[in-house]
Parts: structure tokens; sequence; C-alpha cells
């Protein structure tokens, strides 16, 4: 028996808690594959199309390694749970075998054929003097991940990113007491994106290998053609899991005459070790930005926290059940905090990983129920490429894959639908998975200042849930001025502008955004920036119904390896 309150929400005749299927968005899967497939197959073909030294082009093309890996997934599901439930990460088991194809030098094709549980527990709320009830789903996939994988110079760390193709084999629905299956209310077929980093330790000629991934899923789980009842799953419901794995891989074919090759690379490094580490193009010490990003190739870290306030603004008065509820001024009080690393493969390919939280809320009771609350949690991965460059200028591209995900406490909302006799949820979810590119351009138009300007697109789901897929644009510039180039004062300014129709902050935001930035900098080193960053952002608030302008203050620290 399931038993008690969360057996009557839970039972239906697919399976237990209503799992049904929705609606799946193909448009957007079909486009966010494409962006990632080119992302990781377009480095390796412009790595092959480069001429290569001759003795790059007398080394062996036909190098192939075998093993086998083996670890745990630790799974999740990410949009709304069922009304009074939520969501926890649930521990399986993942194993596999790796055959890796060398398609170029230190870069290599990895097909990693696997086993793998995925899934999550869901967590009914309990009453007053009684346990939550739990129940678990599993989903277990015959994937094969198709990775492109990026070796070091030392040739023991690698990044790598691509594909997952899973195919569902099982999937049961099951509590203290009882399990039932429910495979048929899944796609069999699902889609991820996947990005590693690993390291790889020598023990004679194999390697064993010590690697955390993170997977993405980009398909909705759920089929096409049901339609969901009040407490069922959202139509946005995609798995995702962070894995960690050991393995062992042996390379096949004769030993490579390396021993030469890794000389000449601690030499290069040595060499590129004291050259001036920030970016610099005509004699031009760029002062780089989160804002408008550069188009350099560098191994870098950054990370940015900051605040913001909007003031003294005219708040709608909230109406609830017929009764006003008296809110005439107000403020909204944000809070911005993200962590980006990037990491040079090659001197014209770089891989990248950022992580953003932003935080909004309204200061006084009418702000507060007007706006509600919200937070907004992503991560960005992607590879920047560098297409052209000479003395002054530089031109890349960039090819990226987001993933967020809006959190939103709707008061008025909520106690509206209580009283209505709907189903209420205080707190909303909404994920968003989008793909897209950019070029970027850099000017050292003298050794006092220079020139970055950025255009980019995506396509991607609609931070509106009833939404269809949208795509978006932004573009902004930037212009700095390295003081120390004509003193002995070592401080940059930067003016900076960008407009943008993606709203990061959430589904308050309507239409686009426009930024402006003014930095001033410490710049003293080569290697090291910190710099005070003012910002003032300008956007249409739905809740609101006004256009909000709010300024922020915060502190960037970049590192440059």
């Amino acid at each position: 028996s399931w038993g008690g309150g969360a057996a009557r929400r839970v039972t239906s005749t697919t399976g237990v808690i209503g799992f049904q299927t929705f609606t799946a968005r193909t448009r957007m899967l079909k486009r966010v594959t494409v962006v990632w497939l080119l992302a990781t197959l377009l480095p390796p073909l412009l790595l092959q199309s480069r001429n290569l030294s001759a003795q790059e082009a007398r080394e062996p093309r036909g190098k192939v390694a075998i093993g086998a890996f083996g670890g745990v997934n630790l799974g999740d599901l990410s949009g709304d749970a069922p009304a009074g439930a939520s969501f926890v990460s649930s521990t399986g088991f993942a194993a596999g075998l790796l055959g890796e194809f060398r398609v170029a030098r230190d870069v290599w094709l990895s097909l990693q054929p696997m086993y793998i549980q995925k899934g999550s527990d869901v967590r009914f709320g309990s009453t007053q003097g009684s346990q939550p009830d739990t129940v678990g789903l599993s989903l277990d996939y015959v994937s094969l991940p198709v990775l492109l994988k990026i070796v070091s110079g030392n040739g023991k760390t690698y990044v790598s990113g691509g594909v997952d193709v899973g195919y569902l084999v099982n999937a049961t629905l099951s509590n203290e007491s009882e399990s039932r299956d429910v495979e048929d209310s899944f796609n069999k077929i699902d889609l991820s994106a996947d990005f590693a980093f690993g390291v790889m330790l020598p023990i004679g000629r194999p390697k064993v290998t010590l690697e955390a991934r993170y997977s993405q899923s980009i398909l909705n789980v759920a089929k096409e053609g049901q339609n969901p009842e009040e407490e069922a799953l959202p139509a946005r419901f995609r798995s995702s899991g962070f894995q960690l794995f050991a393995g062992l891989l042996y390379p096949l074919g004769q030993r490579s005459a390396g021993a030469s090759q890794d000389g000449e690379r601690s030499a290069r490094q040595v060499a590129q070790a004291s050259e001036f580490k920030r970016p610099l193009l005509g004699g031009h010490a760029f002062l780089p930005n989160k804002l408008v990003p550069d188009p350099f190739i560098r191994t870098f870290i950054r990370n940015s926290v900051g605040l913001g306030q909007a003031v003294d603004l005219e708040i709608p008065t909230p109406i609830i059940d017929g009764d006003t509820i008296l809110g005439l001024k107000g403020d909204l009080l944000f809070a911005i905090l993200d962590f980006e690393y990037q990491h040079a493969v090659k001197d014209w390919l770089a891989v990248r990983a950022e992580v953003d939280v932003v935080g909004r809320l309204g200061t006084n009771l009418g702000a507060l129920l007007a706006s509600g609350v919200t937070a907004a949690t992503g991560f960005e991965i992607g590879w920047l490429i560098r297409l052209f460059e000479s003395e002054r200028t530089l031109l890349s591209g960039s090819l990226e894959f987001t993933n967020s995900s809006f959190a939103t406490i709707n008061i008025s909302r909520f106690v509206e639908d209580i009283i209505q006799g709907r189903p209420a949820s205080l707190v909303g979810n909404t994920p968003i998975a989008r793909g897209g590119g950019s070029l970027r351009f850099a000017w050292g138009l003298s050794q006092f200042f220079g020139l970055t300007a950025q255009a980019a697109g995506g396509y991607g789901e609609s931070v509106e849930r009833t939404a269809d897929d949208q795509l978006y644009v932004d573009f902004g510039g930037t212009l700095d001025f390295d003081l120390l180039a004509i003193s002995p004062v070592p401080i940059g300014v930067l003016l900076g502008f960008k407009y943008a129709t993606f709203p990061e902050a959430g589904d308050d935001v309507k239409d686009d955004t426009r930024t402006g930035l003014l930095r001033i900098a410490y710049n003293g080193r080569s290697d090291f920036i910190i710099g005070l960053d003012v910002r003032s952002q300008q956007f249409e608030s739905r809740a609101l119904n006004q256009t909000i302008n709010f300024g922020s203050f915060g502190i960037n620290l970049r590192y440059y390896f």
C-alpha cells in the first residue's frame, strides 16, 4: 500500500504521482543540438586545416586507445515538482567502455558506450507531527557519449565536451513497500550535453583516469501527446547530473617518439610563462570585463560580486480577492555573483565555463507583493576560437550552451490561488536551455586606449512558460584607457554599453535591457586585475508596469595563468 496523503496524490493509471508526459519542444532540441555539435566538432576540423610542421606531419595519426570506466551519477530533475513536493538528488551507478581515436595532435574523439542510472527522489511535504513521504523515480539508460577530448601539453590533464545519446531501458517509481513500471510515460530517447575535466596518471603504459563530468539533458523526458492533470509535472522536465568516474585507458599501436615533442612543449611553456599574460595588442594592455567579453585566447579565472538597488518605484496596488493592499512606494534590491574559468588549450582555442547567480526582492510590503522574489542561477560552457589576428586587431568566434533556472516566489498569486480554490504553489521554477554563438573583436588603437566589441545571437526556451522558443540577440562595445602607458599611475578606466534581449533576471523583465558600465581598475601587474564596476541598467518590469532604472556596484577580480 502507498498509504497516507501522498498515496492519493501519486496514484494514477499510468503510474504513481501522475507522471504523465507533456509537450516536448522539438524545435528547441534541433537547434540546440546543432549548436552543440558545432561547438564540439568544429575545433578539430579547424586544427586539421592548419599547416603542420614537418615533425608533426611525420607523427602517426591513427593512434587508438581502449579502456573501461565506472563511477556514480548524482542525478536530479529540473522543473517544477508536483504541488506540495520537491525534487531531491539521488545517486545511481554508471559503467562503460572507452574507445578513443586521435584526430589531431592532443585532440581525441572519445566514444563511451555505457549503462547509467538517472532519476530523482520526490519528497512530499509533511503535515504537523508526521514525516514527509518520499517516492523514488529511477530511469535506467544505455547511452553513447560522443566527446571531443583535448589533452594538455604535459599529457596529464584534459577537458572534453560533446553529446550523449541515451536509450531508456527501464523506468520505475517506488516507495518503501512497492514499485511500479512507468516506462510508457517517458520518451525512449534522451539527448544530453556533456562537459568534463579529468586527469590521467601513467602506471607504465596504461593510464588511470579520474574524471568529473556534468551532463544536462536538452530533451524533455516526458512523452508527447498526453494531457497533464493539475498535479502533473511541467512540460519542461529534464534530467541532469554530476558524474564521478575512474577508469583505465590502454593505448594501442607502437610507442611514438614523444620525448622530443614533450621537450619542445616544455621549452615553449617556459618561454610563454615569461611573456605578458594579460591581453595585449598593438602595445595596448586591454582591460577585460564581463559585460562585453573579449576575444583573447588566455587562461584565467574570474570572480565578480555586486549589489544594486532601484529606489522610489511606483508600486501598483495589489488586489487580492477584491481587497486592496496599499503600497505607494518601494525599492528593489539586486545581488549578483558569478565565477568564470577559461583555459587556453591551444594558442587559437580556449574552453570556458561560467556560473552565475542573480537575486532580486522587494524591500517593503508593496514591492514584495507586486514583484515577489526572484533567484536566477545558471551555467554556461563553450569554446572560443581565434579566427583572425594582426598586429593591432583580433577577431574570435565563440559557441556556447547555457542552462538557467529561474525560481520565483509570487506571494500575491499564491494567496489569490488559495482563495479561488485553484492549485497553489508559492515557489515556481522555470528551467531554460539555449545555445548560440558570437563574434568578438578587439582593436589596439594605441598604447593609451583600445576598443572591444561583441555581437551575439542564440535560440532557446523562453522565461515565460507558455511562450514559444525564441531568438535572442545582444551587442555591445567598450573603450578602455591605460593611464600606465602615459604616466606612472597603474590605473585603467573603461566605458561600456550593452543591449540584450535575453532577460537574465527572470520573466519579470519585458522586452530588452540596456546596460552601461564604468570600470576603474588597478592594472599594475601583468597577470592580475582588480576593478570597481559601476553599472546602470534599464528595463521594463511586467509586475510593476514601468521602466526600472537601477544602479549597482561590484568588485571584479581576474587572474591570468
